[in-house]
């Protein structure tokens, strides 16, 4: 089980307003139970994914742009990443 960070410990009731389709596809994914959980782990992905970006924006307005040639690399990088963690993943699941 994975730990939960200080933006997940926490917790206030809020009313938010959701379009339907979006409240009606999260229903059917995750049931009532888990609805509040799912739209907090939600916007816990939403604030670390602009963390990158802004963080992304002052690396390039410190260091120039990153180039396509870097992106590429980084993407093979991240794939060869994830092509060796489910790798452990499986041989992990052999040994039991």
């Amino acid at each position: 089980m994975r730990r939960k960070t200080p933006l997940e410990t926490a917790t206030v009731k809020r009313s938010v307003t959701i379009g339907r389709e979006i409240d009606e596809a999260i229903q059917r994914t995750v049931g009532a139970g888990r609805y509040s959980a799912f739209i907090n782990e939600a916007a816990v992905l939403a604030l670390q994914s602009q963390g990158v970006r802004d963080w992304l924006e002052e690396f390039e307005a410190e260091r120039g742009a990153i180039t396509p040639q870097e992106r590429r690399a980084a993407r093979a990088r991240r794939a060869e990443a994830a092509t060796g963690a489910r790798r452990r993943k499986a041989a992990a699941k052999t040994l039991r």
